[in-house]
């Protein structure tokens, strides 16, 4: 029996060693296929990607304009600001940038990213606050964190899904020009200055919701505010960007459906750090009728060019940029 136990550790090596490699090929394997078949990808994936890994990291301001502007924010600023409408206020001298990023609120990984790219804005505009301290103390940190080890170690996860409801939708058009079609939607936010409209939640012709439509859970009474504590983690991390990087932080109106909320308050100048300048400007949020949106929440194209039109008018008059 002694005998074999040599034997049998050499067999058990190489079984551990046959399934290493096997796991190991199948996890190459998929993963080439995810790199490679990125546009099978659902679309909030491939626009964080597509700002995350690459907008971010361009020179965004070559012509070192007098003002440089992003707009950061989850996907309601994605689908609102448009920069060329916004920089059109305001002729040679603004450039602006939509950072908004579909499903997420923490804007300062990304934020960081530009900045050490060497971007410089002069302010930045934010429709939602930075974390406030009892979020921030609930967030975890990596090794408990499950979600961001679950990214990190099969970043192809959604594979199978994301590949199956791209097959279903080819159905309709053909495996080709869906590709093409996501392609180029993705190229768009190159092209756009990170503008993006959300097609794959649009189900009324050409974008629009019907001019009596609603919700039931809107309230035409309630009029909602954003919470500014300055304090907490994320505050004191915006706070030291502000100061090393020297650009204004500017809390300004979001966009909300006519009917969804009743009309806010006027609002004004609320200051929450002068050194760096930290402020809100204006109301908490402006409405729109729901023919300006694609969906109940977000945008098309018509609004966010009255959206952004109305936010660079005001903020110009507010003598924010002049």
């Amino acid at each position: 029996m002694p005998s074999d136990s040599p034997q049998s550790l050499r067999r058990l090596l190489r079984n551990v060693l046959f399934f290493v490699g096997l796991f190991a090929l199948v996890w190459l394997t998929l993963n080439f296929a995810h790199q490679k078949l990125r546009f099978v990808q659902a679309g909030s994936d491939l626009v964080s990607k597509e700002k995350s890994d690459k907008l971010s990291k361009q020179a965004l301001f070559p012509a070192q304009e007098k003002y440089r502007v992003i707009a950061m924010g989850n996907s309601k600023t994605l689908s609102s600001f448009k920069p060329d409408v916004f920089d059109a206020v305001f002729p040679g001298d603004v450039r602006s940038y939509n950072f908004g990023l579909p499903g997420e609120s923490q804007f300062l990984p990304v934020l960081r990213s530009i900045l050490t790219s060497g971007n410089r804005p002069t302010h930045l505009l934010l429709q939602l606050p930075w974390a406030p301290p009892e979020a921030t103390a609930k967030q975890l940190s990596l090794l408990k964190d499950d979600n961001r080890i679950l990214i990190a170690l099969i970043p192809f996860r959604r594979f199978f899904r994301d590949l199956t409801l791209f097959l279903f939708q080819s159905l309709k058009t053909g495996v080709g020009p869906e590709w093409t079609r996501i392609k180029g939607e993705i190229e768009s936010v190159d092209k756009n200055r990170g503008w993006y409209f959300i097609s794959g939640q649009s189900h009324y012709p050409d974008g629009k919701l019907p001019a009596d439509f609603s919700l039931a859970t809107d309230n035409a009474q309630a009029k909602p505010v954003r919470a500014l504590a300055p304090s907490g983690e994320d505050y004191a991390a915006l706070l030291a960007l502000a100061k090393q990087y020297d650009f204004k932080v500017v809390l300004v109106p979001w966009s909300a459906r006519t009917g969804e909320y009743a009309p806010a308050d006027d609002g004004g100048l609320k200051i929450v750090s002068q050194d760096p300048y930290i402020a809100e400007r204006g109301p908490n949020y402006w409405l729109y009728p729901p023919p300006s949106f694609s969906d109940p929440v977000h945008m098309n194209s018509g609004g966010a060019e009255a959206y952004t039109k109305r936010l660079a008018t005001f903020l110009k008059g507010a003598g924010e940029l002049k």
